[in-house]
């Protein structure tokens, strides 16, 4: 896996709000290192906003909203009146500029579709799913998927929908149940914030996009089995090392 696959927008916002994730939880020491720190964050967020990603910018404001209320030491009500504050003056000014009818109409472009067709082929082989051998480009649903919209469709976009496809009622199953392993962890985690706050952005991340968390060597170990393993290693025990006799 090389630096070329950041060149899809998509990839390249995902990764970087896991490093935006992780980031804002780091303990940066006063003069460079903060201020070297910091400029890493603002120009990850800005890549994130300029990729025009949904699924990204919802992962990263999900972040944020972590690591506000869990590191921001006031009270829950002024949490909450900040929050609302904050979030109705961007849904405002995004209405107000065009910007979120263009995020709304990009973002639903063809899911429908793809998941209604691929929710229907399920139904054929519920149990055990189409096999993850399956070609989904060469599927009767893909061939159906393109007599209505005119385009081809190489996965069904979305790890939850996926699993079902794949593995049938197994798989998903298999897939919920890791997840809430996971989620439960981060809850049991030392550093909750920062758990929280991965097992939110993997959610999001794989909720419209990507197809299978096992795979080779490509940017899902950057953005779900790595979180993974930061969530649940914070919960393993610290182990003081041994003074040498």
């Amino acid at each position: 896996m090389g630096y070329s696959i950041l060149n899809n927008p998509i990839i390249l916002g995902s990764v970087a709000v896991i490093q935006v994730a992780i980031g804002v939880h780091l303990r940066y020491r006063a003069g460079v290192d903060k201020a070297i720190g910091v400029a890493l964050l603002v120009i990850a967020m800005i890549l994130i906003i300029l990729t025009g990603s949904r699924g990204p910018l919802l992962a990263l404001l999900a972040v944020f909203f972590v690591w506000f209320w869990s590191r921001v030491e006031i009270k829950p009500i002024y949490k909450v009146m900040l929050i609302i504050a904050v979030g109705g003056t961007v849904l405002l000014a995004a209405q107000m500029t065009g910007i979120l009818a263009g995020l709304i109409e990009r973002g639903l472009s063809l899911r429908p579709i793809i998941w209604h067709e691929t929710l229907l082929a399920s139904q054929q082989h519920w149990v055990f799913g189409w096999g993850w051998a399956n070609d989904f480009n060469q599927s009767p649903v893909s061939q159906a998927i393109l007599e209505i919209s005119g385009n081809s469709i190489i996965h069904p976009h979305g790890l939850l929908i996926s699993s079902l496809y794949y593995g049938g009622v197994i798989g998903l199953f298999v897939h919920v149940v890791f997840f809430y392993a996971v989620a439960r962890a981060a809850f049991q985690a030392r550093d909750r914030g920062l758990a929280l706050g991965l097992v939110a952005a993997i959610l999001l991340l794989t909720a419209t996009d990507t197809n299978a968390a096992v795979s080779k060597r490509d940017f899902m170990w950057l953005i779900f089995w790595i979180p993974v393993t930061i969530v649940i290693t914070r919960t393993l025990p610290i182990v003081a090392p041994r003074s040498a006799s």
